[in-house]
């Protein structure tokens, strides 16, 4: 769509269009207008919406009325994130840096309006919240559950920390939250690869990658994400200590089938799930001369692993992706860099020099590589 007439015709290829003229008072249009007075009004209601859409940044819209889309309205679209929470998103407070209040910002927006707080699930979500005889959420909410957005809350972290939902309805509600939650967060991280605050980007990569595992990034039942195995076998793997890929891959295939009571090749296909995931290494040094408020740092990334993942290939996304984030002790991002793993296969390492300049706040300088898969 490059401009308004091409949009009115756009607009009228729907069923939106049909609608209006099977029912136009729904729209607040008088049934007996003429229909060259309905295109009429759609065309102003069409202006109007780009004007917003313009405000908000997310297309470019020049006197003559011709449409441009900004990075951000392309970002909304490719994850068909509704207009008000794409506002929300795009206007992030830089305040918001820890996982806890990236949760809650996410829990509030418009894709999970529809959803309702039933006075039968208060009991289920206030035990899942606090409760001395069971494990209850990462970060517990201020009082009772009495609001839908704190719902959400309480089933994102209930889901991401494996703990049981008895109610039916709650655990429906938790599969749509997580739907459109995957979605969410990546426009949230896409948003922030383009302007955003070095705490608040990590956090959001990083519950990216928990939406997508079902599991929080500091979870013992690290087995989960791998096929085949559920919540009891990831269960039964941790209790045993099996809490890190290294440690499965170096246990015996016959211990791993005794933990979980399967017979053989079962241990042997998980070493073979264990070892086709990509193993990266970051590596930092000082490159160069150096000043009381200039330096020049040189980062390496490796992929250790290179040569398995080449005969491993089928099982590996072709979408699989690392991210590296360096910042400063001001929280401003100096490098935002993503790192395809086909890049990586192909090169084997990944290598750039970046200036940077003495921070305010700290000396201290920051870099996260972060697998947006595992």
């Amino acid at each position: 769509i490059t401009d308004i007439n091409v949009a009115l015709q756009w607009i009228k290829s729907t069923f939106l269009y049909t609608r209006i003229q099977k029912n136009p008072t729904h729209y607040g249009i008088p049934e007996d207008m003429p229909l060259e007075m309905v295109e009429k009004k759609l065309l102003d209601l069409c202006v109007e919406a780009l004007k917003d859409l313009d405000a908000a940044g997310l297309v470019c819209l020049t006197e003559d009325l011709v449409l441009n889309a900004t990075d951000l309205g392309r970002i909304m679209a490719r994850y068909y994130i509704s207009f008000e929470t794409m506002k929300r998103l795009k206007c992030i407070d830089s305040g918001i840096d820890s996982l806890k209040e990236v949760v809650e910002y996410v829990s509030a927006c418009k894709e999970f309006a529809d959803l309702r707080l039933r006075v039968t699930e208060k009991r289920v979500l206030n035990s899942l919240n606090k409760d001395k005889n069971r494990e209850t959420l990462r970060y517990p909410l201020d009082g009772r559950i009495k609001t839908t957005e704190m719902k959400v809350n309480c089933l994102i972290q209930a889901t991401l920390g494996s703990l049981p939902i008895a109610e039916m309805s709650l655990s429906q509600d938790a599969q749509k939250i997580f739907r459109n939650g995957v979605r969410l967060m990546r426009c949230l991280v896409d948003c922030l690869m383009i302007d955003g605050g070095f705490k608040l980007l990590s956090s959001a990569l990083i519950l990216s990658k928990c939406f997508k595992a079902r599991l929080w990034e500091n979870s013992k039942l690290i087995a989960r994400q791998l096929d085949k195995i559920g919540v009891t076998m990831a269960t039964a793997l941790a209790n045993a200590g099996m809490t890190t890929w290294s440690k499965i891959e170096e246990a015996n295939p016959r211990l791993l089938e005794l933990i979980v009571n399967r017979h053989p090749p079962f241990g042997s296909q998980v070493h073979d799930l264990v070892a086709a995931l990509p193993r990266l290494e970051l590596f930092c040094s000082q490159d160069g001369k150096v000043s009381d408020e200039d330096a020049s740092v040189r980062l390496v990334v490796k992929l250790s692993n290179a040569d398995q993942l080449h005969s491993a290939r089928g099982s590996i996304s072709a979408y699989h992706c690392s991210v590296l984030v360096v910042g400063d002790g001001d929280n401003k991002v100096l490098l935002r860099q993503r790192l395809p793993l086909s890049m990586l296969l192909k090169t084997g390492t990944w290598t750039r020099s970046l200036a940077i300049r003495r921070a305010i706040k700290s000396d201290d300088l920051h870099a996260h590589l972060i697998n947006t898969e595992y």
